[in-house]
Parts: structure tokens; sequence; C-alpha cells
């Protein structure tokens, strides 16, 4: 069965703590702004973040549920 190098996994942890804090950031931005267009575009960030970090988890777990 293959598996993920030490390597690969801090990679992807990266990944999703990146993920994290440009979440967490976007949500600061759309709390500190005025302008509805740049609320939008703060929350279509965060979105996006959000979207990208449950692909990386989704990805991991089905990794780890089938035989490679």
């Amino acid at each position: 069965m293959e598996q993920l190098t030490q390597k690969e996994l801090m990679n992807i942890k990266s990944q999703m703590d990146n993920n994290s804090l440009a979440i967490k950031k976007y949500q600061i931005y759309q709390s500190q702004v005025q302008d509805e267009e740049l609320k939008n575009i703060f929350k279509e960030g965060e979105k996006l973040s959000q979207n990208h970090l449950q692909t990386l988890l989704n990805q991991l777990r089905d990794f780890n549920g089938k035989e490679h």
C-alpha cells in the first residue's frame, strides 16, 4: 500500500494552514470595510479558500480510505 511521504504530508498541512489563515484574514477584512464591492471580493476570497481547504481534506480522506 502506497503512503504519503512525510514531506508530502508536511506540504499538505502547510497548504491547509495557509488556507485557514486566509479565511480568517478575509473575515477580518470583511468586517473592516464599508464598501459592498470590497466586502463581496473578500467574501469570494473566503469562499475560495474554504473550498480549497475542504478539497484538501476530502482528498486526504479519500487517499486514506483506498488501497494504493
